[in-house]
């Protein structure tokens, strides 16, 4: 089963930092980004954390790409693991990260399609309380990404990661 959770577009923002997965020795499976125009002419830029393909060019990682959207029309990029790349507009963009078949965790079989509405920079907290589902047992795996320089991560109490840079993770299980 797969869930999703879609934001309105009121919330919507300037700078997004993107999830993604994939995981090692998986390179036939393909981290997307997905960003929805809201508005006409909207300046798109992507600032790309891994090499990426948007249907027509190739792109190295480290490398901004710029794109001009009009409302309702999509782009999407896909990738080997986009996670921590950042999109910035001049207008409000929706972006969605996601994964087309990963298997979390890694030597689970399950080919999940991920996918979630990205929340903008500007509405990112920085304490958050989560519980396992009922029926696991081995713990939920987490993938934090900073979306700003210096970032700390403390879990529990117990500091996990320090200093990560934007756009660089911390995964752990909990």
């Amino acid at each position: 089963t797969d869930a999703f959770l879609a934001l309105p577009t009121y919330i919507q923002g300037l700078e997004y930092v993107v999830p993604s997965y994939t995981e090692l020795g998986r390179y036939s499976l393909r981290s997307l980004i997905g960003i929805v125009g809201i508005h006409n002419n909207t300046k798109v830029t992507i600032e790309l954390s891994s090499s990426a393909y948007d249907g027509i060019s190739y792109y190295s990682s480290g490398v901004n790409v710029t794109y001009t959207v009009n409302w309702m029309q999509t782009l999407q990029l896909e990738g080997y693991d986009l996670t921590g790349s950042r999109v910035y507009s001049d207008k409000t963009v929706a972006v969605f990260g996601g994964h087309e078949c990963a298997n979390v965790p890694l030597g689970k079989t399950s080919c999940d399609h991920l996918v979630e509405q990205v929340p903008p920079v500007s509405t990112l907290g920085t304490h958050f309380a989560t519980v396992p589902l009922a029926t696991r047992t081995g713990g939920d795996l987490f993938r934090v990404i900073a979306s700003r320089d210096r970032t700390d991560v403390t879990v529990n109490g117990f500091l996990q990661a320090s200093s990560l840079n934007a756009g660089r993770y911390h995964e752990f299980k909990a």
